[in-house]
């Protein structure tokens, strides 16, 4: 058993849940612990039952319940040593420094990637369960070759579409933000992130699932991000669908629980 549930993902507050028969983690926990407890339980889990917890970066998104949980709730913590440092939290028994870039969990095997993004030291996630990969890669200005490479086997990715560039150009945001939004160590934009699905697709044939994740609020919303990623698949011969399922993760609530194997 591999499964997957988005519990929240999007530029407020993100958090996933990765299940195999013997192991139960989390992928930052960017919402209140209370919430996140909460969301646990109206999928079937419990808190109680997660053995680790593994940071992306420090941005409060990606780590606003981690206090509250790490202090009432036994499980261990992986995290890059710049991450911890930033928490002001120091390795032991507990906190794991995420400094080989391997973690095997059982049967579950987790490995880190540097992500290009404008906090320090930003990670993506492949998660392999026997022959099935799961990847996460949200934070992301910009797809370079190393980024590419690890999501290569990739069956099912969970991948940033934050914003549409026309939406970002247009809005309200001053322009010293919109500059990092759209710069190589921002946030992919949907177009960019279409590209990048198609690579995938058609180089490895491997991909069968995509979540578009992480998307703004103000920049973005679900069916634009979704018809955008759709049209540029369609304009390379890609059917969603019959090649492969698109779907997008909610910025408030749980989405399905996907079974990977």
């Amino acid at each position: 058993m591999f499964e997957y549930c988005s519990l929240v993902s999007g530029s407020s507050g993100n958090c996933h849940f990765i299940k195999t028969s013997s192991t139960k983690i989390l992928i930052d926990v960017g919402l209140s612990a209370r919430r996140i407890v909460k969301s646990l339980e109206q999928i079937g889990e419990s808190i109680e039952d997660i053995d680790a917890v593994f940071l992306s970066h420090v941005h409060g998104d990606h780590t606003r319940g981690l206090e509250v949980l790490f202090r009432r709730h036994g499980f261990d913590l992986y995290a890059h040593e710049s991450v911890l440092e930033a928490l002001h939290l120091s390795p032991n028994d507990r906190v794991k420094a995420l400094t080989g870039g391997i973690v095997d969990l059982d049967a579950l095997r987790i490995e880190s990637f540097e992500l290009p993004h404008d906090a320090p030291m930003t990670l993506g996630f492949r998660m392999g369960y026997n022959d099935k990969f799961l990847s996460i890669a949200t934070d992301l200005g910009h797809v370079s070759e190393s980024v590419m490479e690890m999501l290569r086997p990739s069956d099912f990715l969970i991948l940033e579409a934050n914003h549409d560039e026309e939406l970002v150009r247009v809005g309200p945001y001053p322009y010293h933000l919109k500059r990092r939004i759209l710069g190589q160590e921002g946030h992919l934009s949907n177009e960019a992130a279409g590209r990048l699905i198609s690579r995938l697709y058609k180089e490895e044939k491997r991909l069968r699932f995509v979540m578009l994740a992480h998307l703004s609020e103000k920049n973005n919303y679900p069916e634009l991000a979704r018809i955008s990623v759709e049209k540029i698949l369609e304009e390379e011969g890609i059917e969603v669908g019959r090649d492969l399922i698109l779907d997008v993760a909610h910025r408030d609530h749980c989405t399905a629980v996907y079974r990977i194997l």
